[in-house]
């Protein structure tokens, strides 16, 4: 369950990723949107950005204490779900 929580937190390990693991956790909504577009499914890119958005908010807000125990510290740079979330919305 640990490993979940983990692979959650850090985006599926980008959080792990050296230099600035912020910048690559916000990686993964431009992937998406840039997949659905070249895909020809950009009329769904507003909705998919949404239930992005809404889905890593809550999961930040939710595995926060874990982490913070896990790294054993506050706002551990690791965790980079807020990163998802905002690009999420920016998109």
């Amino acid at each position: 369950m640990d490993r979940i929580k983990l692979l959650c937190v850090t985006a599926g390990g980008l959080g792990l990723l050296k230099p600035g693991p912020g910048t690559w956790g916000s990686l993964p909504p431009v992937a998406l949107a840039l997949g659905l577009v070249l895909c020809g499914a950009g009329e769904v890119l507003l909705w998919a950005m949404l239930a992005l958005c809404l889905l890593t908010s809550q999961l930040c807000l939710s595995l926060t204490p874990w982490a913070e125990a896990h790294f054993d510290c506050t706002d551990p740079g690791a965790m980079v779900l807020d990163e998802v979330a905002g690009m999420a919305l920016t998109l």
